[in-house]
């Protein structure tokens, strides 16, 4: 009799009914059950070997998909786990000394790299702006100066021919360059300084001469007045700045001069220029 254990492996491997199996077995005539084998049967050892052909066919297909994942190129015979990890430093190596020997900059390096750039180009544009400004006022300041410069030469050159005699044997445009050129105007103050040949101008006293006296003495001195010859013969004398005074003039001068050292020998001496007769 079979025992139940073995029937039901029967059963399994032939795919048969356990009253199959037990109806042939106890007949007394031959039975043909059609018992096949489905698939396979192998040995253990067999299977032992069929199991690391799949064990180590799975290991290759595994490194081979981690060789292309980290971008490794694998020559025949190097599907090995040692071979790979040692590929694998090399390249972390060489990944590690390019990025030493030629760092790159980080994200936040570059982010200041950028704001560095962008506040240079705007020092720049303000820099060329406040460059420009300032050419522009110097331009509008000479501009300005000048024409101030013009202005006061045109006011100065009205008041020389304002003070011209009305009859003049000299054109007045020819008159008033040659004075300009023979005459240095300053101001100081407020107060008109004319300069010949480097010096002040004076009156009788030393106080800076007026325009409205020096230019009408200077065109009686050329005899640009109509009537007069140049010779002199038919000229009026001329009262220069010192001489041919009254002695009350000279001592109103000297006293306005010396105050109370009118007597001294410096008094004396002026009083006496002041009084000379000119001849």
């Amino acid at each position: 009799m079979i025992s139940q254990a073995d029937l039901k492996v029967i059963q399994t491997v032939f795919g048969k009914t356990a009253e199959e199996i037990s109806g042939a077995i106890s007949s007394e005539q031959e039975v043909s059950l059609g018992l096949r084998l489905n698939g396979r049967v192998i040995s253990q050892e067999d299977e032992s070997a069929l199991k690391t052909t799949l064990t180590d066919a799975g290991v290759e297909i595994g490194l081979k998909k981690i060789a292309k994942e980290i971008g490794l190129t694998l020559e025949a015979g190097e599907k090995d786990a040692k071979i790979i990890a040692e590929k694998l430093k090399a390249s972390i190596t060489t990944d590690l000394e390019d990025k030493y020997k030629n760092p790159q900059p980080g994200e936040k390096e570059k982010e200041l790299e950028e704001k560095l750039i962008a506040e240079r180009l705007k020092y720049d544009k303000l820099f060329s702006t406040h460059d420009l400004t300032l050419k522009q006022i110097e331009e509008k300041e000479q501009a300005f100066n000048g024409l101030q410069k013009e202005i006061k030469t045109k006011e100065r050159n009205n008041s020389i021919l304002k003070t011209f005699p009305e009859k003049m044997n000299m054109n007045r445009d020819h008159a008033l360059l040659i004075i300009t050129n023979t005459f240095e105007f300053d101001e100081v103050d407020g107060q008109q300084l004319i300069k010949k040949g480097g010096q002040i101008v004076t009156d009788a006293v030393g106080r800076p001469e007026k325009l409205e006296n020096i230019i009408p003495s200077f065109v009686e001195e050329n005899g640009w007045v109509k009537g007069y010859g140049m010779g002199g013969a038919n000229r009026p004398p001329l009262v220069s700045n010192k001489g041919g005074k009254t002695p009350d003039e000279a001592a109103k001068i000297v006293k306005e001069k010396y105050g109370d050292n009118a007597a001294s020998p410096e008094g004396i001496k002026l009083y006496s220029e002041l009084t000379a007769k000119v001849v």
